[in-house]
């Protein structure tokens, strides 16, 4: 597999969501639309990804066709479509099955880039001197990050770290109850 990372670096203080530009193609029946460059929220909580149902009617398109999803506010069907997403530095997600969601006036995206994408990889948000980096990288590096260890070994030996990962697996599972 090809090896491909973007980084964003938000230099306006700490943003509240991601928001990064990408290039989108939907396909219906034997049609392919334009590439249209638009805003995509990272966004964790989404199981696939997601094209607006403002850019949806922008763009003419005919649905392939549905998905239901539960959310802590009930169960929810919407359009499906198919489409091609291309990052910076040209990484292409290919024949997505992508569902409808409703954008809000006031949302300056309209693309929700879900966890189909991002399981594909690695993901990082660091935040340090009033500005916020985003990295994304494919494939996975094949290490996990782990602050905690980071942190105890500010304080701690490796042969202490150790001890101390061994007796929190002693823990009963929900020792937190």
């Amino acid at each position: 597999m090809d090896k491909w990372a973007i980084t964003y670096e938000y230099k306006k203080g700490i943003s509240a969501s991601i928001v990064i530009p990408v290039r989108l193609r939907v396909k219906h029946s034997d049609v392919v639309t334009e590439f249209w460059i638009i805003n995509a929220l990272i966004d964790t909580g989404a199981s696939i990804s997601c094209i607006s149902n403002r850019l949806a009617n922008k763009m003419g398109l005919i649905s392939t066709g549905s998905y239901s999803y539960g959310t802590a506010a009930g169960e929810y069907k919407f359009l499906t479509y198919t489409a091609d997403v291309f990052f910076p530095r040209d990484k292409l997600f290919k024949d997505l099955a992508v569902s409808e969601f409703k954008v809000r006036d006031i949302d300056d995206y309209d693309f929700l880039i879900g966890m189909d994408i991002l399981v594909q990889g690695n993901m990082s948000i660091t935040n340090t001197e009033e500005k916020m980096i985003f990295s994304f990288r494919i494939p996975p590096s094949g290490k996990h990050i782990d602050y905690q260890i980071e942190l105890l070994r500010e304080e701690f030996t490796d042969e202490e770290i150790e001890t101390l990962i061994k007796e929190s697996e002693s823990l009963p599972k929900n020792w937190w109850d």
